[in-house]
């Protein structure tokens, strides 16, 4: 079933065309890291470790990124106070639309 949502998840077109947001880049590493060791193999042993992995830091992280982008990315193009501290290149410095 991991070897599957992996899959499944490395295959989306979302992983390309963001290389200016470095979280899509570790979730990216994340994901690969996990199919390399299931193409590996897991040692019976370390099974439950590798699950608890998965879920609670690779799913989790993957789970917040959808969050994060509506939140940051999708707000630097909005004409918002957010996007002005984000976006311009002059920090801290609002346009307030006076003269």
């Amino acid at each position: 079933m991991l070897r599957v949502f992996t899959e499944s998840a490395l295959r989306q077109e979302v992983w390309r065309g963001h290389d200016f947001w470095e979280p899509m880049q570790w979730s990216l590493n994340e994901l690969e890291d996990v199919r390399q060791n299931l193409a590996a193999g897991i040692e019976h042993q370390d099974l439950d470790h590798f699950k608890q992995y998965c879920e609670e830091y690779v799913w989790h992280r993957l789970c917040n990124l959808s969050s994060m982008y509506e939140e940051l990315v999708r707000e630097w193009f909005l004409p918002t106070v957010l996007a002005q501290l984000a976006s311009y290149p002059e920090v801290g410095k609002l346009h307030t639309g006076e003269s």
